[in-house]
C-alpha cells in the first residue's frame, strides 16, 4: 500500500498534471514517427542512389569509349553543322545533368528534407530534362525529313505545326501534372498527378508522323531507295520510334498495374507515374539510349 505520511496527500493537481504531460509525450511521440522517413523511404531512397551512380558510371565508361571516334568526327564539324551543335550540347548537357542527379540523390538518400519549393523545382528541371531531349531527337529527324523532301515549303509547315504542338503540350502537361505531385520531405514521391499516364502522348504522336512521313518517301522514290543515306535514315528514325513508344508503353503499364504511389517508388528503372518524378535514373538512361542513334545519324 502507498504510504501516504511518506509521499504526502495525493491532491487532483497532481493527476492533472500526470495526464497532461501523457498527452503532451504521446502528441510529440506521434509528431517525431509521423516526420521520420520510412524504411521503405530509406530503401527507395538509397536504389535511387544506386542506381543512379551505376548509369553515372556507364555514361563515362561510353564517353570515354567513344572519345576517338567523337574526336575525329564530332569536333571538326561542330561549328559547320546545327545538327553537330545540338548533338553536343545534348550530349554534355546530360553528363552535367546526371553529376546534379548523383548529388541529389545522395542527399536524398542521407535524408536531408528539401522544401517544398525546391521539390518542385527539382521535378519540373526533371521534366524540362526529358522533353528539351526528345524535342532534340524530334528536331535532328525533321531537318533530315527536311532535307528529303528537298525543302517542300508545305513540308515545312508541318512540321512548324509538329513543332509548335510539341511546345504546347509540353508547357500544359508541365503545368498541370508537376503542381499535383506530392512529395515526402526528402522530394520523394509519394502521391502524383493522375494526369501523368498522357505525358508523351505528343511526343509518341509526333514521332510516328515522322516514320510515316519517311516511309512515305522512302517506298515512293524508287530512284532514291538505295542509297545508304535513305537507308540509314529509316534505320534510325525506327529505333528512335521504339525507344519512345516503348518507353511510354511501359510506363502506361506500370501506372495500371501499380496504383500505390509507394510501392511505385520501388521501379526506379522506369518510374510508372511520368517523366518528372525523383527518380533521375530511369531519366538518365532514357538519354543515354536516345543519344545513340543521334551518334548513328552523325556517321
Amino acid at each position: 500500500m502507498l504510504d501516504v505520511d511518506r509521499f504526502g496527500p495525493l491532491r487532483t493537481s497532481d493527476f492533472s498534471t500526470c495526464l497532461t504531460f501523457r498527452r503532451s509525450f504521446t502528441r510529440t511521440f506521434l509528431t517525431l514517427m509521423s516526420s521520420a522517413p520510412s524504411t521503405e523511404h530509406e530503401a527507395v531512397a538509397r536504389n535511387i542512389l544506386i542506381v543512379t551512380s551505376i548509369l553515372f558510371g556507364l555514361m563515362i565508361l561510353e564517353y570515354v569509349w567513344n572519345f576517338r571516334l567523337e574526336k575525329r568526327v564530332i569536333w571538326p564539324k561542330f561549328r559547320k553543322s546545327h545538327q553537330i551543335k545540338v548533338f553536343v550540347m545534348t550530349r554534355y548537357m546530360g553528363l552535367a545533368g546526371q553529376i546534379f542527379n548523383v548529388w541529389f540523390a545522395n542527399r536524398m538518400a542521407s535524408g536531408i528534407p528539401r522544401s517544398p519549393l525546391a521539390c518542385r523545382v527539382w521535378y519540373t528541371y526533371q521534366a524540362i530534362a526529358i522533353q528539351s531531349l526528345t524535342m532534340s531527337v524530334e528536331g535532328l529527324l525533321m531537318l533530315r525529313v527536311r532535307k528529303m523532301y528537298k525543302k517542300d515549303k508545305y513540308v515545312l509547315g508541318i512540321l512548324f505545326a509538329f513543332s509548335c504542338m510539341q511546345c504546347a503540350a509540353t508547357v500544359i502537361g508541365a503545368r498541370t501534372v508537376v503542381p499535383g505531385i506530392g512529395s515526402s520531405p526528402t522530394c520523394m514521391v509519394i502521391g502524383s498527378h493522375p494526369g501523368q499516364i498522357y505525358v508523351g502522348a505528343s511526343t509518341i504522336a509526333i514521332h510516328m508522323c515522322l516514320l510515316a512521313m519517311i516511309l512515305w518517301r522512302y517506298f515512293r522514290v524508287q530512284q532514291e531507295r538505295s542509297h545508304s543515306y535513305l537507308k540509314i535514315l529509316v534505320r534510325d528514325t525506327i529505333c528512335i520510334v521504339i525507344v519512345v513508344t516503348g518507353r511510354h508503353a511501359v510506363l502506361l503499364c506500370m501506372y495500371i498495374h501499380h496504383r500505390d504511389p509507394l510501392g511505385a517508388n520501388l521501379l526506379v528503372a522506369l518510374p510508372p507515374m511520368g517523366l518528372p518524378r525523383a527518380e533521375t535514373s530511369a531519366n538518365m538512361l532514357f538519354q543515354y539510349v536516345l543519344r545513340l542513334p543521334q551518334f548513328l545519324c552523325l556517321l
